[in-house]
């Protein structure tokens, strides 16, 4: 009997005790666990309650010290691009602490006290404003960054540009004359058949004599002027090989071939003081040997004389 009575009275006393009323974490199904007569929620809700409040509570202590660097005026960063970026620095911390609160928030209220507590209410629709000034604060910050870069990037064309333009100014006004190379060198111009003919019309016009004009050799160059072969550029199907030949008294021939087609053109190639030393030489050359003879002859008459 005693026994009976016993568990009567515990299964009466069961019956009495409450039962958890939190929600699991899918925030649907409820816990229903026995709860101890000192307890309002079961062991484990219990604890769990006290993990997520100190959590959410460090996250709004967090949002806290760094709402007066976000939340302010944007003037003394406007010039400077450091310092946008230390403020989009502190801006994502403070929207991340802010974000992690109202959802710790909004789930230890709705979990735990079914959105019936006011106080959670209330917080979280001032962090909620908080959080949407912020946001567009960062957003700001960003559209400033990338019109500083841009200006940067801008100036730095601008200064490329500059540095490029009076070099390419210089560079146009130190050309030199747009005159043709065949009459400075001889030994860079290419000669066509046409232009050969054309040099030679105008070397019988003035009798085989061009002063200063075409084919004039260095003063070191030797009498004898080495063989020239320029390609034909204009002219696709013809083989042309121009070469100097004959020497002496400082004239030249041009030979020019073109296939079963030569031209031979007399070519003065010597300046006026060239042609003066050559004149000299060769009278010197003259009383060298009158003198020479003379004094053989003299030699000979003294000698058949003694």
């Amino acid at each position: 009997m005693s026994n009976s009575g016993s568990r009567n009275r515990r299964a009466r006393q069961s019956r009495l005790r409450r039962r958890c009323p939190t929600l699991m974490k899918d925030e649907v199904t409820v816990c229903n666990a026995l709860i101890e007569p000192s307890f309002t929620r079961c062991i484990t809700h219990s604890r769990e309650h006290g993990v997520l409040t100190r959590q959410y509570k460090e996250y709004a202590e967090l949002a806290s010290s760094l709402e007066s660097q976000v939340l302010t005026s944007m003037s003394s960063a406007t010039q400077s691009s450091e310092l946008i970026r230390q403020k989009l620095v502190v801006a994502a911390q403070f929207i991340t602490a802010l974000s992690s609160e109202i959802k710790g928030r909004e789930a230890h209220s709705k979990r735990f006290f079914g959105d019936n507590d006011a106080g959670h209410i209330a917080r979280i629709v001032n962090q909620k404003n908080k959080l949407v000034r912020a946001t567009t604060i960062q957003e700001d910050l960003k559209s400033m960054l990338r019109g500083l870069q841009q200006g940067s990037i801008r100036q730095e064309r601008e200064h490329e540009r500059d540095y490029r333009a009076p070099a390419s100014r210089g560079s146009s006004s130190h050309q030199g004359p747009s005159h043709s190379v065949s009459s400075v060198s001889p030994r860079r111009d290419v000669l066509t058949v046409d232009g050969v003919i054309r040099l030679h019309s105008d070397l019988e016009t003035t009798n085989g004599y061009t002063p200063h004009s075409h084919f004039i050799p260095e003063p070191s160059q030797s009498l004898k002027p080495p063989t020239i072969r320029t390609p034909l550029l204009p002219v696709t199907n013809a083989d042309i090989t121009t070469q100097h030949a004959g020497y002496g008294r400082g004239y030249s021939t041009i030979r020019t071939t073109r296939r079963h087609q030569q031209i031979n053109i007399p070519i003065n190639y010597c300046t006026h003081n060239s042609g003066i030393k050559s004149w000299f030489g060769s009278r010197a050359r003259a009383i060298g040997v009158v003198l020479c003879t003379l004094m053989v002859v003299v030699s000979l008459y003294y000698l058949l004389k003694a």
